[in-house]
């Protein structure tokens, strides 16, 4: 079964978040929280590297959820990424996102991520690939439940 099969009923409570085209959620989370992020590393020279670990082990994620950023830091050199966000057990892929880290920015920075809804206690993974070969960041990454 697909991690995106959820069936939606929308609440009604008045402090979830904003609603627009029955896109109705709670306030952001981040994961993994209170913790170190997830350090992924780029394959060959913009080519996939391997998984990094389960962004949500540690218990979030217990309702359904979506995600919408990525936070990037630590980046090893300048360069352009690419970033795959995938869940569940199959590994499907849920999310996109690129960034570009240049000298004159930080090396801290967040891009939207957006993901379809997710099944609640899904593993969530990443691969990153750049224009550096073996280039590493570290990762965390907002969502919201429904």
């Amino acid at each position: 079964m697909s991690v995106f099969n959820v069936d939606l009923v929308m609440p009604t409570h008045p402090f979830w978040g904003h609603y627009v085209d029955e896109h109705l959620h709670h306030q952001q989370f981040i994961a993994p929280w209170g913790a170190v992020p997830i350090t992924l590393t780029a394959g060959a020279m913009w080519v996939l590297g391997v998984f990094g670990a389960d962004i949500m082990a540690n218990g979030w994620g217990t309702q359904i959820f979506d995600i919408h950023w990525i936070y990037v830091s630590n980046a090893s050199a300048n360069a352009t990424m690419d970033f795959i966000i995938y869940a569940g057990a199959d590994d499907e892929e849920c999310a996109r996102a690129t960034m570009t880290r240049t000298g004159v920015q930080t090396n801290s920075f967040q891009g939207a991520c957006q993901s379809k809804k997710i099944i609640a206690g899904s593993r969530i993974r990443a691969k990153m690939m750049s224009e550096n070969a073996g280039q590493t960041v570290d990762i965390k990454l907002g969502y919201h439940f429904y």
